[in-house]
């Protein structure tokens, strides 16, 4: 069992996003079962977008799939619940392949992610990070904090502009290499198509579907990216930060 969280403390990077495509990728098209834990209370955007999104569904006569991931509310109200979670994730073992956990967007001593941290219970925390030198200098302090711990992370390029010059963005992940930083090749562009209902066909960052297909057109580098995840928490080791398309 592998527990994976893309995770960042600066608000708006679209982590909740990223967990919710990923744990959809790893059921839906790579056929492995997941356990989702929204441990953002009280907010519980995760949890109850899956719900608005059935609602969604059955509106419009649409079957929900057979394999369809649970997803759980997980209140981290306090230090001593969050470590009774943490150790019952142990006994999950073998009988799920992935556990996502979507934090709060914030890392202090109280948080919940500090308390899987302190159990030794993740196994990849991945990081958003977009070219903004404010938020690289964030992201590098808060890597540097993972690695101490022995975390094992990696970053990758959020909300790519192809409209921008590509050495900004090469400059970018020379300057992650250089402090050591895992950081994958594979970038992610902006687009709004990630954050908004696609009309037609329902939701596009979805918990019930993910079209391989359809997102290689619209943005290659998150296929790549959840590629790349998924070969670098199954092998244990640090093979090619290349990407594949």
């Amino acid at each position: 069992m592998k527990v994976v969280s893309f995770f960042m403390t600066k608000g708006g990077t679209g982590k909740t996003s990223f967990n919710i495509m990923f744990a959809s990728y790893l059921t839906y098209v790579l056929g492995r079962k997941v356990l989702v834990l929204d441990v953002d209370y009280p907010e519980y955007n995760l949890y109850f977008y899956r719900e608005r999104e059935i609602e969604e569904y059955q509106s419009k006569g649409r079957a929900l799939p057979e394999n369809i991931y649970p997803i759980e509310q997980v209140e981290n109200s306090s230090e001593e619940h969050m470590r009774k979670v943490v150790n019952n994730l142990k006994l999950l073992d073998g009988t799920v392949d992935y556990v996502i956990v979507d934090f709060p967007g914030s890392f202090t001593s109280g948080d919940a992610i500090c308390r899987f941290v302190e159990e030794e219970a993740l196994d990849l925390v991945v990081l958003p990070i977009e070219a903004d030198n404010m938020v690289m200098c964030s992201a590098k302090a808060l890597v540097k904090v993972f690695m101490e711990t022995g975390v094992k992370c990696m970053g990758f390029l959020n909300r790519v502009d192809n409209r921008q010059r590509e050495k900004k963005y090469d400059n970018a992940v020379e300057w992650f290499d250089l402090e050591g930083i895992p950081f994958s090749r594979n970038r992610v562009k902006g687009t709004a198509a990630l954050t908004k209902d696609a009309k037609e066909s329902g939701f596009v960052r979805s918990s019930l579907s993910f079209s391989v297909n359809k997102m290689m057109r619209m943005n290659p580098g998150l296929v790549g990216l959840f590629e790349e995840v998924v070969r670098y928490v199954e092998m244990g080791e640090q093979t090619s930060f290349e990407p594949d398309r």
